[in-house]
Parts: structure tokens; C-alpha cells; sequence
């Protein structure tokens, strides 16, 4: 098991950095161009959707863990049911540091009174814990099963590649035109999105079990 928390820190460890990175050049960049005084620019849009650039970003990322990494980790000695765990501590530390990076940007607008109305999506965008974690974890899970589907399947993997990405695209966009209104009573939404995700994250994490665990080194 310490070989396969070691080898996931490693993998870990460099994305978060360009993660901690990325959202240090966007704060600064507003700083600079004046986002915190009512200034609209690219700089206050990355700021703006960063709730949903950060899981799309480890969705991305997530493509070779089940792949080159696998046989890598594997290839050093490392067990596949250990490996699998590690896979969770993978989801669990996205989650949590995904969401600490979003409390963080909401509170730095609104404890140096950034007057910007275009923030407003951000808040919108700070959905509740729960849905959040399931929304982050089914990312990671769909992309950690991605790699390994799409050299079985170039054609399904790339669909599917494609789907996500327009359901993104499209949940951006309606967040955007919602934003302009106050009144955010959802309905049955947060219900649907719950169920659904955890039937993705389900779903995946069988056929992740099922991959690592038929894994052979190559």
C-alpha cells in the first residue's frame, strides 16, 4: 500500500501545483487589470467559472491514471487492489482541495468588497458539499475510465469524450443567462444531478475495479 500512496502523492503533488498555480496567475491578473473595482475581462471569467474549470481540468488530468500510470505503478511492485485505494485517496483529495480553492475565491470577494456584478455567477456556482463532491468524483472517475475505454475503443471514448464536454459547455451557458435572475429555487434539479451522479460514479468505479484489477504490465 505505501508503494501505491507514494506513487499517487507524486501524481498528486504536480497537478496540484498547476492547479495552485493557475488560480495564483487568474488572481493576480485581476488584481492588475481591475476586476476587483468592476473591470470585465478574460481574467474575471476564468475567476468567475473556476468552479467548473477545476473539474473539467481534473477530468483531463485523470486520463492516465488508469493507463500509463497503472502500468507504471505496476511495474514497480505496486498491488492492484492497493492501487485501487489509492484511486479513492486520488478522489478524495480533488474533492476536498477543489473545494477549498472555491471557499477561498468566494471569500476573497467578499472580504475585499469586490464590486463586480459578473462575480454573481461564482456564487451560483457554490452549490452545497454533498453535490459538489459527487459532481467533482464522477469527473475523475469518468476520466480515470476514459484511458483505459479509449484503447479498447477509440471511437466510444472519444464520444463520450465529446458528450461531457457539451454537457459542460451547455451547463455553462445556463448558469450564465441564470445568473442575471434572483431567484435560484431549483426545483427537483439538485435531486436529478444527485442520483445521476452517483449512478456515474457507481458505474464507474466497477469497471475501474474491474480494469485495475485485470491489469498486466506492458
Amino acid at each position: 500500500m505505501i508503494k501505491s500512496l507514494k506513487f499517487a502523492s507524486q501524481f498528486l503533488l504536480e497537478n496540484l501545483l498547476v492547479l495552485t498555480g493557475l488560480v495564483l496567475i487568474i488572481f493576480v491578473g485581476c488584481l492588475v487589470t481591475g476586476v476587483p473595482a468592476g473591470a470585465t475581462n478574460l481574467f474575471a471569467t476564468y475567476y468567475t467559472l473556476f468552479p467548473l474549470m477545476y473539474p473539467m481540468i481534473v477530468f483531463i488530468t485523470s486520463f492516465a491514471w488508469c493507463t500509463n500510470n497503472l502500468n507504471l505503478a505496476l511495474s514497480y511492485g505496486c498491488r492492484r487492489r492497493d492501487f485501487f485505494h489509492a484511486t479513492q485517496l486520488l478522489i478524495l483529495t480533488y474533492i476536498l482541495f477543489g473545494w477549498l480553492l472555491n471557499r477561498l475565491l468566494c471569500s476573497i470577494t467578499i472580504l475585499g468588497s469586490w464590486n463586480n456584478p459578473k462575480l454573481s455567477v461564482l456564487f451560483l456556482l457554490d452549490v452545497p458539499f454533498p453535490l459538489y463532491a459527487l459532481f467533482t468524483a464522477a469527473l475523475v472517475l469518468v476520466g480515470c475510465a476514459l484511458g483505459p475505454l479509449y484503447l479498447r475503443s477509440r471511437l466510444i471514448g472519444s464520444l463520450i469524450m465529446m458528450l461531457i464536454v457539451l454537457i459542460g459547455i451547455g451547463s455553462t451557458t445556463g448558469l450564465l443567462l441564470l445568473a442575471d435572475h434572483s431567484n435560484k429555487n431549483w426545483g427537483d434539479l439538485p435531486l436529478l444531478l444527485t442520483v445521476g451522479l452517483a449512478f456515474v460514479c457507481a458505474g464507474s468505479e466497477w469497471y475501474l475495479h474491474r480494469i485495475i484489477h485485470k491489469a498486466t504490465v506492458r
